[in-house]
């Protein structure tokens, strides 16, 4: 973490991942480094025995259930895992399944037959759905149209778990999986539908979900032929359960009384970007806040945020064979309904939108991909040269980072530095606030993370003379009018 945020804490007790005869395998090296991302793709190999469970942070990571991981289990687990740093890049996965589709190639957002910018006509679609609703839309079109048999999406789960990967069979069982889920999953069970009942199968997934079930396509035959298609979702980072349960007490409810939650509540008053944060007690009560309302809510803060994420350098899904983002760009932001940005890299997934356009299921339009790369500045930033600079770190501290397609780079600004290890010490803070803390205390959160946070607002600030000058400016101005109005 660099001296800011301290050395991270192992997600695992040590050695329940031990390969036999070596004091560390590399799957080991991902866990305890703080690059899984608790995907569930390592449990789907042959040869090893391996579950997934949360950690005390409120994360997914893998564990053994017996004995150690054999030489073959590892050589495996290199392959499928999308922060070995051993698999193969994203660049090298969207080069063999979409340079043949005829697109161009972008650095930001990679392979792109088209772009675009709207939302699903149906009104329900759209204000049920995330943005416009077109991810819906589209899973929905997959079923209906008999393109394939089930689609693996998001939905929410009963138990100690509030959302689940899940095997939609019908297209109504697809519509419930619409909203963005700010929460871990991970792909385990539903793997295993996979291996074991054949089918066509679509799946839905952020970034590096849709970069690991390619890596399974690629070396095992069975998912190869089964998973036929792949929806990506434009993603800023993953959160842990804290996040949602920080939420909940923060609007004033025990977490173990949330029946339910919508991270991304619409409110028609407000625009797309200024959402609700919603619970539903088991007791029928509502009760909501604007995000912008709480403490936390700025995206930018990286509160309860996967370490991993931090070493991710794709935000566009780019080995999906279509992928769908918000459009936060200012002719689309003030519709409180939302707006989809879509990147379309297959020749397939083309025919589908199109049909949509033309049967009037979708109110879209092409734009330019600068648009689409313009709709994600920030995010794409913190990828390229923030992820730069995090690398340098991790180099120059002599700590192993895994393989990325970006070089360390540490030429960037001291204000910039000062912002991206603000995120990573911010990160760090909340898990070790809240997770310890175990009271809910509120109070107590704020004050082990706010001297942080108060830091890391200041360098968002104007410099003093350059706020002294636009409040001369404008009390100048001001001046100027009432001279104007009593002269006139």
């Amino acid at each position: 973490m660099g001296e800011l945020g301290g050395a991270y804490r192992p997600q695992i007790p040590p050695g329940t991942l031990k390969m036999q005869g070596k004091s560390e395998n590399q799957l080991e090296a991902v866990v305890n480094g703080g690059y899984c991302i608790g995907c569930g793709a390592c449990t789907a190999i042959p040869t090893a025995d391996i579950g997934m469970q949360l950690d005390d942070r409120g994360q997914y990571a893998p564990f053994a259930r017996s004995g150690g991981l054999t030489v073959e289990a590892e050589e495996r687990f290199k392959a499928v895992c999308p922060f070995s740093g051993a698999s193969a890049d994203e660049s090298e996965l969207a080069d063999a399944l979409f340079s043949s589709e005829g697109g161009r190639k972008d650095g930001a957002v990679g392979y792109h037959l088209s772009t675009y910018a709207g939302y699903a006509t149906d009104p329900e679609l759209h204000r049920n759905g995330s943005s416009g609703g077109l991810t819906s839309w589209f899973l929905y079109k997959l079923l209906d149209s008999d393109h394939v048999d089930a689609v693996i999406n998001v939905t929410s789960a009963n138990g100690s778990k509030r959302f689940e990967y899940n095997v939609a069979r019908s297209p109504e069982e697809v519509l419930s999986g619409a909203k963005s889920r700010y929460y871990p999953v991970e792909l385990s069970e539903v793997l295993k539908v996979v291996q074991d009942v054949p089918g066509r199968y679509a799946v839905v997934g952020i970034p590096c979900f849709i970069k690991s079930l390619n890596l399974l396509r690629n070396s095992d035959s069975v998912f190869s032929e089964r998973i036929v298609i792949t929806a990506g979702i434009f993603c800023g980072h993953m959160k842990s359960t804290n996040f949602a349960d920080y939420l909940i007490t923060c609007l004033g409810v025990d977490p173990n009384q949330a029946a339910t939650v919508d991270f991304r509540k619409k409110a028609e008053d407000r625009m797309a970007s200024d959402y609700l944060f919603e619970v539903r007690t088991v007791d029928g009560k509502v009760v909501n806040r604007p995000m912008s309302e709480i403490y936390g809510g700025n995206w930018g803060y990286g509160f309860f945020k996967n370490n991993a994420c931090n070493y991710c350098d794709d935000l566009a899904a780019e080995t999906a064979d279509i992928a769908f983002g918000d459009a936060w760009l200012p002719e689309y932001v003030s519709d409180a309904r939302g707006t989809n940005v879509v990147v379309v890299r297959t020749k397939f997934t083309q025919a589908i939108i199109k049909e949509g356009m033309n049967n009037g299921e979708l109110t879209i339009h092409p734009i330019d991909v600068a648009r689409v790369i313009e709709s994600q500045a920030a995010g794409l930033r913190d990828r390229r040269e923030g992820l730069a600079h995090r690398i340098a770190k991790k180099k120059t501290a002599d700590e192993w980072v895994p393989m990325k397609r970006l070089s360390p780079d540490r030429s960037i600004s001291k204000k910039r530095e000062k912002i991206y290890d603000l995120r990573l010490a911010i990160g760090e803070a909340t898990h070790n606030a809240f997770s310890s803390n175990g009271t809910n205390d509120l109070a107590h959160f704020e004050s082990s993370i706010r001297p942080l946070t108060n830091q890391y607002d200041a360098l968002y600030r104007p410099a003093i003379h350059k706020r002294f000058t636009m409040r001369t400016y404008q009390l100048l101005k001001s001046i100027y009018r009432r001279i104007k109005r009593k002269s006139g």
